[in-house]
């Protein structure tokens, strides 16, 4: 980390203090770059967050054994984490064609 500010003193500066406007957020959803990034975001990560969180109490609700709700949340997350690992696949070969 010393050996990155020492090359580049910039990268040291404490101006993150700077508040977010308009014009800033503006400026970053029309840079085409980040589109593949915010897509990623919003198909990956928000259909899971919801039913992950409540998931465990639905299936204890339905009389489910601990042990038991345990088995049934791995395919969720099996499933989640084949779909993150699915969108960094395709994000980088859409970066590599451009």
């Amino acid at each position: 980390m010393n050996r990155v500010i020492r090359d580049d003193p910039s990268k040291g500066d404490m101006h993150n203090r700077e508040p977010l406007t308009f014009r800033l957020l503006w400026k970053s959803l029309c840079d085409f770059d980040l589109w593949p990034l915010y897509i990623i975001g919003l198909t990956n990560h928000i259909p899971f967050a919801t039913p992950n969180i409540y998931l465990t109490l639905s299936l204890k609700g339905m009389g489910f054994t601990t042990f038991q709700t345990n088995l049934l949340v791995i395919p969720s997350q099996l499933l989640h984490g084949e779909s993150i690992t699915n969108a960094i696949m395709r994000f980088q070969l859409l970066t590599s064609q451009s």
